[in-house]
């Protein structure tokens, strides 16, 4: 008798029961948003494309101790795509030149929150000189979306690789040497050997 009477106490005041874990919310419409950082040339053009994906692990030995997905910082410069742990230690990259690059995402419909697991998925399958195939997937179908653009613009070469900081830096010191006076005594040095090409590591 009591518990009724409590009931119908709160009912005639006009409360509620709070809202169920099913019900709508104004966060649940908004928790997925987009994680890429796009750089662009003051021309217009896109630099870079980075972001964090999830990589499947290449089909080897590791892969049977470690299955599973990785969550990796990725980045696209020109037509190179790399992909690296969270404190910035590159793990590898691959060409994309003439890659193909495809996803359910192009061709799904709807919101986010209509999307299925396999609309978010990211084949890449490179040219056979530059790498291996592989699978990324991102956070959202909207995310996929532009990373599928941004990579077949990449594998196209439709995206500026921007200033190498690097090759800026070897340039500078060139200049210098360029400038200072030569002793006729001193010897020529040997050309520099190329860069190595860069691979895939087994823990990727």
């Amino acid at each position: 008798w009591i518990l009724g009477r409590i009931g119908h106490l709160m009912r005639g005041r006009g409360m509620s029961a709070a809202p169920s874990a099913g019900s709508g919310s104004s966060m649940g419409s908004t928790r997925m948003r987009t994680s890429l950082n796009v750089t662009y040339a003051p021309d217009g053009t896109t630099e870079s494309v980075s972001g964090i994906l999830q990589k499947r692990r290449p089909t080897n030995i590791m892969a049977a101790l470690s299955p599973g997905w990785k969550t990796r910082q990725c980045t696209i410069r020109g037509s190179m795509f790399s992909w690296s742990e969270h404190d910035g230690s590159e793990l590898g990259e691959v060409d994309l030149s003439g890659a193909k690059v495809d996803g359910e995402a192009l061709r799904a419909g709807g919101s986010d929150m209509d999307s299925q697991p396999k609309h978010l998925i990211i084949s890449i399958k490179p040219e056979k000189q530059h790498g291996k195939p592989m699978e990324l997937k991102a956070a959202s179908v909207s995310d996929a979306r532009q990373w599928i653009q941004f990579l077949q613009q990449a594998s196209k070469g439709e995206l500026d690789a921007g200033p190498d900081p690097a090759a800026a830096a070897s340039n500078g010191e060139g200049a210098a040497e360029a400038e200072a006076p030569s002793s006729p005594s001193s010897p020529s040095r040997p050309p520099a050997p190329p860069p190595p090409t860069a691979t895939a590591s087994a823990e990727d």
